[in-house]
């Protein structure tokens, strides 16, 4: 499955209201953003150089609980992965702003160990997140699953 980051906001921002959104329109609102320490962080970091976007007082969590109460309680915007506010974005209380270019997808999946079944248990929960993951890529939040990457020379898998 691959995650393109997203611009987030409260479903009554005034960047709702645009007809388009361009970088200018985003450099009027300051940021709350995951830090850059994250392995999110780094890719929202190399989207906002290429929109240019350079901001000097955005602020860095690395708690998504904080930049979700910021994002519900103020006008400020923030880029990360669509899945890490999905309850708020199937809610309805977040919105996905349109962005101005085309996001990198990202890889997300599951990294399971070469040669090694999963148990029941393990089974069950891909089970339950493929249907979770099926259900949101119908409204339209996330992409639908893969097939994924099995080939060991392409792979972050880690062997055991």
């Amino acid at each position: 499955m691959d995650e393109a980051n997203s611009i987030l906001v409260h479903a009554g921002h005034p960047l709702l209201s645009e007809e388009q959104v361009t970088v200018e329109e985003l450099r009027r609102y300051d940021l709350v953003l995951p830090t850059i320490t994250q392995r999110a962080g780094q890719g929202i970091e190399n989207l906002l150089s290429a929109l240019e976007f350079v901001s000097t007082t955005s602020l860095r969590s690395s708690s998504y609980g904080f930049i979700r109460e910021m994002l519900h309680g103020t006008d400020l915007v923030s880029v990360m992965p669509r899945l890490m506010m999905v309850g708020d974005l199937m809610g309805g209380t977040l919105r996905v702003v349109p962005l101005p270019i085309t996001a990198p997808d990202r890889p997300a999946g599951l990294i399971l160990p070469r040669g090694c079944s999963l148990p029941p248990a393990g089974r069950g929960f891909v089970s339950c997140l493929r249907a979770c993951v099926a259900e949101l890529a119908e409204r339209g939040i996330a992409a639908p699953i893969t097939n994924g990457n099995n080939k060991a020379a392409r792979s972050d898998t880690t062997s055991l």
